[in-house]
């Protein structure tokens, strides 16, 4: 027999006031780009999960953890048992994994998590992603692999459109593969690091994005979460939010790469739309694949916005 960690130890100390009953084993669970140490505790009747956050990322543990409890008595998320802010640490109760290959059915039961949460109490406002993408920006400009310049045009300008008529409510903001668990017919969120008071179209992009094949079912999705057929400007909306919500993602995958980056810069090119696999195994990821994401996803925003499309889209968003 192996013996236990000093994390797994204290996953196990943990579920004291809980009064479980035993035998209690653990077992080691992949914690995401957060670098969290996360671990499954198994008892005689349930099923937990104990997360020790990564000190490194600490300023963004009561966001997510406020979060989180918020979800959890909303019903959109696991339940939480216990926290402790100082220790950064939470127990919530552990969801087995079901497939759903059926891409309507998924779509369906995605739109319904999203009115969720949207309908759901407020919480803490979160990150400013315009301010946070600027940031990076700012950290970047001088590398050439992407024109940083174009990027952060395209950015503004969406922006300055979309925020007249933002109306803000809770979203959560990361709905990649890795933060959505389908368990019981339902779909439940975790990770709520980038979750705060936003735009809705935030999360239907994010949906849209890592979860729609082409555009019927992008317009099978809004339709799915308006109730209702989708007007042009709505179509339009979502069309702008995605790049937003793509520039957010690639610069995150650019910033992630670049200090380990081995391979000349030259070398890497605009790659396929592999990204839409993100948050499947996503710990496994190497650098040269998180630029590949990043060039994928910025070299998107760049085409779209020398097409007719875009012009048209501002005019009907305006």
């Amino acid at each position: 027999m192996s013996l236990l960690t000093s994390y797994e130890l204290r996953a196990i100390e943990l579920m004291a006031p809980l009064n479980i009953q035993g035998p209690i084993t653990t077992e080691w669970l992949q914690g995401g780009l957060s670098g969290s140490k996360v671990i499954k505790v198994n008892a005689k009747e349930d099923v937990y999960v104990v997360r020790f956050w990564n000190k490194q990322w600490i300023e963004y543990f009561c966001q997510d953890l406020a979060c989180q409890i918020i979800a959890s008595n909303a019903g959109y998320g696991p339940k939480v048992y216990l926290s402790s802010e100082e220790e950064g640490v939470s127990v919530m109760k552990y969801h087995s994994f079901e497939p759903l290959t059926n891409n309507q059915m998924r779509l369906e039961a995605l739109s319904t998590l999203i009115k969720k949460i949207h309908s759901g109490p407020e919480v803490p406002r979160g990150v400013d992603r315009n301010s946070y993408s600027n940031s990076i920006i700012n950290e970047v400009k001088e590398t050439k692999i992407v024109n940083f310049a174009l990027i952060k045009e395209v950015k503004d300008r969406i922006f300055s459109i979309l925020k007249k008529e933002a109306r803000l409510v809770t979203c959560h903001r990361d709905l990649h593969h890795g933060n959505l668990i389908y368990s019981k017919g339902r779909f439940l969120a975790i990770d709520y690091t980038w979750a705060g008071m936003d735009d809705p179209y935030v999360d239907l992009a994010n949906i849209s994005i890592f979860h729609c094949t082409n555009l019927k079912e992008e317009e099978l999705l809004l339709q799915l979460y308006l109730e209702r057929q989708p007007i042009l400007s709505e179509i339009a909306k979502l069309n702008l939010m995605k790049q937003l919500v793509k520039i957010f993602y690639g610069l995150e995958f650019f910033s992630i790469a670049m200090p380990n980056i081995k391979a000349d810069p030259c070398e890497i090119t605009k790659t396929s739309n592999s990204y839409k696999s993100f948050g499947i195994n996503s710990s496994s990821l190497q650098a040269k694949e998180f630029l590949h994401y990043a060039i994928s996803m910025l070299g998107e925003v760049i085409e779209y916005s020398q097409t007719e499309r875009y012009k048209m889209d501002l005019k009907s968003c305006k």
